[in-house]
């Protein structure tokens, strides 16, 4: 008991020593176990669970308080740099929008302008030069609306004039030469208006134009030389103005013209040869003017011709034999000039023929029988000449003859009783001559003119 006694101050030193050793290791961070104390610490049963053991890892890093806190919600990450405060504009953006690239801000695209028309300062000029404002028709003009919506305008999908349709809508004053920039137009009708003043050259500049149509107005001065540069041209019609001067050769050059009409003008000198080069032309109209000199031969060669009108003119000589080469000619048309000789046969070969006027002449000699071959004619007049000999019964063949005027020449002989066989006959004039005989009975219910002699 005493020995126990002894050791109890000893015990307690060494209990004061491991206790204190305890105290500082609890301030120490924590060191591998020894392998003692691995001995002497007792190895926990492991339990059993469905998770697979993984491979001890060191120790982490502690975390920062304010880390501490984020990582209660927030899984563990590689720490990022801080974000740039996104504005409250763009924060209150993102809550509806998906986030994209961000992209340049698109450039407003412009509103384009309504296209001006080139054309449209020639029909301004052509609007104020002929009084447009008292105008039967000006609906839309020089307005904004598309020219195709003017009155009379005609334009291509382009907005091109094509065409110009105005006639007989009182028209007055000067055809501007703004006309020629018109490139597209093709038809240009100012006809039956009051306009006056000379045609302007610049027309010439209308390559594409067809269609030319100046009649009835009040125009004066030449025909420009010029409109022979119009190679697309299929009409020219510059009748019933009061032009003057000579017809321009340069008309010839018009290769695909078709109608030709220059009549009731003024028109001076001699019918140009040139116009023989039509090869197209089936309408040749120069009536009412005060033309001279002989027909040119060339215009037999006109084998499209249908109408060759020169009445009321002052030309001179023989009919051109060569006239007998138009086969598709159907009216022909001479009188009131100056012509003299005989009537050509060769005439006599104008089967499509419906008229043959070539009274108020001077032609002389015997009536050619072989006019009787016109099976299509309707109207013969071959009144005031100085035709003589006998009336042919081959006149008798005529069976679509309506009228016949033979009166004032110098015819004798019997009235061939053939004439009676003229069965669509409304006129029979033979009076003013030298005939003898009877008139057939069957023409008693015509108009006839016979000097008093008595029927059959």
């Amino acid at each position: 008991m005493g020995r126990m006694i002894k050791w109890i101050p000893v015990f307690v030193l060494v209990l004061t020593l491991h206790l204190t050793l305890l105290a500082c290791n609890a301030e120490e961070p924590s060191s591998p176990p020894s392998a003692e104390e691995t001995a002497a610490t007792p190895t926990p049963t492991p339990v059993p669970t469905d998770t697979p053991t993984s491979t001890p890892q060191p120790p982490a890093t502690p975390t920062p308080v304010a880390e501490r806190d984020t990582a209660t919600d927030t899984p563990t990450s590689t720490p990022q740099p801080p974000a740039t405060p996104t504005p409250q504009a763009e924060r209150d953006s993102a809550a509806d929008t998906p986030t994209n690239t961000p992209q340049p801000p698109a450039t407003p695209t412009p509103t384009p302008e309504p296209m001006v028309s080139p054309d449209r300062d020639a029909l301004v000029a052509l609007y104020n030069a002929t009084d447009g404002p008292n105008w039967t028709d000006n609906d839309n003009w020089l307005s904004d609306r598309p020219l195709l919506a003017w009155h009379g305008v005609i334009t291509d999908l382009a907005g091109r004039v094509t065409g110009l349709e105005l006639s007989d809508n009182e028209l007055s004053g000067v055809i501007p030469p703004e006309l020629g920039d018109l490139t597209s137009l093709e038809s240009l009708h100012l006809y039956s208006n009051e306009l006056s003043g000379e045609i302007p050259p610049e027309l010439g500049n209308l390559a594409n134009l067809q269609f030319l149509s100046l009649y009835g107005n009040q125009l004066t001065g030449e025909i420009p030389p010029e409109l022979g540069n119009l190679a697309s041209l299929l009409w020219l019609k510059l009748s019933s103005n009061g032009l003057s001067g000579e017809i321009p050769p340069e008309l010839g050059n018009l290769a695909s013209l078709e109608w030709l009409r220059l009549y009731s003008n003024e028109l001076t000198g001699e019918i140009p040869s040139e116009l023989g080069n039509l090869a197209n032309l089936e309408i040749l109209e120069l009536r009412n003017n005060g033309l001279t000199g002989e027909i040119p031969p060339e215009l037999g060669d006109l084998v499209n011709l249908r109408t060759l009108t020169f009445f009321s003119n002052e030309l001179s000589g023989e009919i051109p034999v060569e006239l007998g080469g138009l086969v598709n000619l159907e009216w022909l048309k001479l009188s009131s000039n100056e012509l003299s000789g005989a009537i050509p046969a060769e005439l006599g070969n104008l089967a499509k023929l419906r008229s043959l006027e070539l009274g108020g002449n001077q032609l002389s000699g015997e009536l050619p029988a072989e006019l009787g071959n016109l099976a299509s004619l309707e109207f013969l007049f071959l009144d005031r000449n100085e035709l003589s000999g006998p009336i042919p019964p081959e006149l008798g063949n005529l069976a679509s003859l309506e009228t016949l005027l033979l009166n004032h020449n110098e015819l004798s002989g019997d009235i061939p009783s053939e004439l009676g066989n003229l069965a669509s006959l409304e006129r029979l004039n033979l009076s003013s001559n030298r005939l003898s005989g009877c008139v057939p009975s069957v023409l008693q219910d015509i108009r006839i003119t016979t000097d008093d002699l008595e029927f059959c």
